[in-house]
């Protein structure tokens, strides 16, 4: 009896069914095909943590070891998922280790990472992992929507379902141990208007327990400003990415010295504290920052004084900044810096694809408006897509208009957007927008050469925007990539048999070997192709979301292209700087000197070469064609050079 009963305990515990007996752990509930690259970002965090106490002096006294600036940096990480057994989900995360240089010493699968199998939406399944004893909750029930979306049911059904059971559970518990900092994330691949009515409390300090975080709104704005601002997508994923360079939160009494070498400056004065670190932002008080309309955010006036009940953002590789050499930074030769930017020429840009969101007028109004508002007067975006097949047939004809009837929703929903004369009705069309940028439309597959031929004979395109996504075709991440390489490859084909000048094409990618099979062994930087890693960009979102929670409105600002929102961009060096040799720190304060509340974070070099919050005592080499990588709350002109005449 007692043999059979041990002998049940061990098969439960090998096929991932018997009970996790941990606390104050990090719970994911469900899994897609960001889960693992959520999994490879905590554990870099693990790691860093451990890095910075790892040397001798702090092994041998505790007490003077680094505080972790959140708990998902030393919490245990447990995963509840139906879709696989223990034995599949432990050998995708030790692969994924494996090409990360993730150590197991640091994190180990099996000890550190804990797999269950188990159906998130069932209350049991979560009381077995200890749902109301975690600290932090991440919901990744994408695929499960999606495959309730294909037979009818509710939009987000599965992750709505998983955070009623949440709240069951965290309801009729006896005892929520950690519910004062408790943070639950909640991913989404479509806009909601009901989800955040689902309450689950708020902490000890006010914050809302539960976060929404939509990725389509990254996605989407990352990918679309690459085209005023080439190489956006990779700063901001090294932004994000806790690899390296990092944004992270700390409060200012939890700083190693107290906070005392910061509480009494400005936030502007501020920008020269930290050898190795930027300083990003002041978040004023636990009430405030909770939505995109409050006035916190980043890059926002800098003459609020620190004190010791602020929480500071900042970018660094690590969580504990080490204060800088009090030397004043050496400052370049005055310059007699020009009176206005440089005017940008008009541009014509491809969009090849669609995305589903856009078959809503309003997104779609907001897609056009973003991008068009940064173009150049005189530029023009043309819509490469089979939007105009009947949603009832699959006959090719276009007669039913149906892009021409969602423009006129569009034109309606945005003044800024009018109709001009129809060139081919029912096909085709043109519009406006504020009568500077114009939108064309042409029918065909962006996956076919014969699409593509039609559409670059008629006109010489700059720039392209090559979607994995399409009218009618929801694929798997392999097969997207597919289509991917093969636009890129025709886009190739066909702008040197036309003769053509080198396109700078902005393309997603879900997996991470298709940006490396993109490039040419003989290419030069400026026919590179500018990737948007889909998954990478949602894993690193998700990942800051859970870990800082207070920064989710921070993050959800950097991709909004709205006024008065801070933004990322890329500014010529050259307006700023002379040619040469400065130190970052140099850099930091002749450009406060000029534009005193933006934010400098590093370097783009000609070379394509990031620069990311480097030490404020590394010298830069700046030559014409870099670019500071600046986060600013001015608005632009759309018809400021953002690029160089190479890009």
């Amino acid at each position: 009896m007692i043999t059979e009963s041990f002998h049940s305990f061990v098969a439960g515990m090998n096929e991932g069914k018997s009970k996790v007996p941990v606390s104050n752990h990090t719970l994911i509930l469900g899994w897609n095909e960001t889960t693992v690259r959520v999994v490879c970002q905590m554990a870099l965090l693990r790691r860093q943590l451990r890095q910075q106490n790892e040397t001798w002096a702090r092994t041998l006294f505790p007490w003077t070891r680094v505080k972790p600036s959140t708990p998902v940096a030393e919490a245990p990480i447990v995963i509840l998922t139906d879709r696989f057994s223990k034995a599949e989900m432990q050998d995708a995360l030790e692969f994924a280790f494996d090409e990360c240089g993730i150590s197991k010493k640091r994190t180990k699968v099996g000890r550190d990472i804990i797999c269950r199998i188990g159906d998130p939406t069932s209350i049991k399944d979560l009381q077995r992992v200890g749902a109301h004893r975690s600290r932090s909750i991440l919901v990744m029930m994408t695929d499960a929507d999606k495959e309730g979306d294909a037979e009818g049911y509710i939009e987000h059904g599965m992750t709505l379902r998983t955070l009623l059971a949440i709240r069951i559970v965290m309801n009729t518990s006896k005892k929520v141990p950690y519910k004062d900092d408790m943070r639950v994330v909640a991913q989404i691949e479509k806009s909601s208007d009901y989800m955040d009515c689902i309450q689950l409390g708020k902490t000890a300090d006010g914050r809302n327990i539960l976060s929404i975080v939509d990725l389509n709104l990254f996605l989407n704005s990352v990918t679309f400003a690459g085209v005023s601002h080439p190489g956006i997508a990779f700063a901001l994923l090294e932004m994000l990415s806790f690899e390296g360079v990092s944004m992270r939160l700390r409060k200012v009494a939890d700083f190693p010295d107290g906070g005392k070498h910061i509480i009494g400056l400005t936030a502007r004065d501020a920008s020269l504290v930290w050898e190795n670190a930027v300083l990003l932002d002041v978040i004023e008080d636990p009430h405030i920052a909770q939505t995109l309309a409050s006035p916190g955010g980043l890059a926002s006036p800098g003459d609020r004084i620190i004190t010791s009940t602020d929480r500071l953002v900042f970018l660094s590789k690590v969580s504990a900044p080490k204060p800088a050499a009090r030397v004043p930074p050496v400052l370049p030769r005055n310059k007699q810096l020009p009176g206005h930017a440089e005017r940008a020429s008009p541009c014509k840009v491809l969009v090849c694809g669609w995305c589903p969101d856009w078959d809503a007028p309003l997104s779609f109004a907001q897609c056009i408006s973003r991008t068009a508002s940064e173009l150049p007067k005189g530029s023009q975006i043309t819509f490469l897509n089979m939007k105009n097949l009947n949603d009832d047939d699959d006959d090719d004809d276009g007669d039913d208009g149906v892009f021409s009837k969602l423009m006129q929703q569009v034109c309606k929903t945005d003044p800024n957007i009018s109709e001009e004369e129809i060139a081919n009705p029912g096909k085709g069309g043109r519009w406006a927008y504020k009568d500077r940028v114009t939108i064309t439309y042409e029918f065909g597959d962006a996956g076919s050469y014969s699409s593509l031929k039609r559409a670059m004979e008629k006109q010489v395109f700059h720039k392209a925007i090559v979607l994995s996504t399409a009218v009618k075709l929801n694929r798997n991440a392999y097969v997207r990539d597919t289509r991917i390489l093969t636009i890129l490859v025709c886009l190739r084909a066909l702008q040197r048999k036309l003769h053509n000048q080198p396109l700078h094409v902005i393309a997603e990618n879900s997996l991470d070997n298709t940006s490396v099979l993109a490039i040419a062994p003989t290419a030069d930087h400026d026919g590179l192709p500018d990737f948007v890693n889909t998954h990478a960009i949602y894993a690193c979102a998700l990942a800051q979301s859970l870990a800082y929670p207070r920064m989710v409105p921070f993050i959800s600002s950097l991709f909004s292209r709205e006024d008065g929102t801070p933004s990322i961009f890329l500014m010529d060096a050259m307006q700023l700087l002379p040619e040469g040799e400065w130190t970052f720190g140099s850099i930091v304060a002749l450009v406060k000197k000029s534009l005193p509340d933006d934010v400098v974070i590093g370097l783009r070099q000609s070379t394509g070469k990031l620069l990311m919050a480097p030490k404020l005592s590394e010298v830069c080499h700046c030559h014409s064609g870099d670019r500071l990588m600046m986060i600013s709350r001015r608005v632009r002109h759309a018809d400021e050079s953002s690029e160089s005449s190479e890009d």
